[in-house]
């Protein structure tokens, strides 16, 4: 599907007793692909699942579901989510991000108009909810829920024992893997602690498992949770070894992502950078204080 790149969606089962999982965006672009889809499998789902709430998965589940009459699958987390910012207006949302880059020390009139969730107003609200180790039978396959965390709030993924394949949507994918962000409602989520605890969790799966993410090629599952979490952890090891005075997260930024980095992702520090702190506060390892301009800092601990 047309999307950053491109986004996975995936048709698992025969056709006539298939499930979607994910949909793309909600534009003309990729209504048109779903369009020139066979009829059969765009309007003969019987389920139609989205992994997590990010634009570019749930943008055509409204109008799928009202082909198909399929049943929707989803976290109750990222469907309530959902529901949360497909009733807001960008203008609305950029007040709440403006607060989150001003927060950690980000010139908030640089903060750009966010993608508009209320062009899928109303979003669906009738839907089998997913929770943590559920058993799922998707397209005649049958699949345990995993719910992580860290780049949304709870994500879903799917693994089928008998097949060692994860639908893993966007918790893991290539390079450096899913970008892992507070969001601007919840400016003290411990993002970070909850996707290294989604890695864990993950370690437990046979790592000849192939993962199905929901952006670019299949996965090893093995090597791509090492290669992930060492870069993670490389990252936090660079803030604490930064961080040597009070500073924001703003003042943190050029002192851990490379100029390289900051090229493509410079528009998502503020989401990114408070992940990273916020993870070594809440441990310990970071101290932290809010000044008078309402900016929080983080400092040194002392005897560390």
């Amino acid at each position: 599907m047309p999307a950053f790149g491109g986004v996975n969606a995936l048709l698992i089962g025969e056709k006539g007793n298939h499930a979607i999982v994910d949909t793309g965006l909600p534009n003309a672009a990729t209504a048109q692909v779903w369009a020139q889809i066979d009829e059969g499998w765009a309007s003969g789902a019987r389920q139609i699942v989205c992994t997590h709430m990010h634009i570019d998965h749930i943008g055509q589940a409204g109008p799928l579901l009202a082909r198909s009459g399929a049943s929707f699958l989803m976290n109750a987390v990222e469907h309530a989510d959902a529901v949360r910012l497909t009733g807001m207006t960008p203008a609305q949302r950029l007040v709440e991000l403006q607060a989150l880059w001003a927060r950690n020390g980000f010139d908030a009139s640089l903060a750009r108009l966010p993608s508009d969730y209320s062009v899928m107003a109303p979003f669906p609200t009738s839907f089998q909810p997913l929770a943590h180790g559920d058993q799922v039978d998707l397209g005649g396959i049958g699949f345990e829920v995993h719910i992580g965390g860290g780049h949304s709030l709870a994500p879903a993924c799917f693994y089928s024992r008998g097949r060692k394949i994860l639908i893993a949507g966007d918790q893991l994918l290539s390079g450096s893997g899913p970008q892992i962000v507070v969001q601007s409602d919840d400016p003290d989520y411990d993002a970070m602690g909850a996707y290294l605890d989604f890695l864990e969790q993950m370690q437990a799966l046979p790592e000849d498992t192939m993962v199905l993410p929901g952006h670019g090629q299949k996965l090893p599952l093995g090597a791509t949770i090492t290669r992930i979490r060492q870069g993670h952890l490389a990252r936090l090891e660079r803030v604490k070894a930064v961080v040597t005075e009070w500073m924001s997260c703003a003042d943190m930024v050029p002192l851990v992502f490379s100029d390289r980095a900051l090229a493509h992702l410079r528009s998502r520090m503020p989401h990114m950078m408070p992940a990273l702190a916020n993870y070594l506060a809440l441990r310990g390892q970071l101290s932290r204080r809010v000044n008078d301009a309402g900016i929080v800092l983080y400092g040194p601990v002392q005897g560390l």
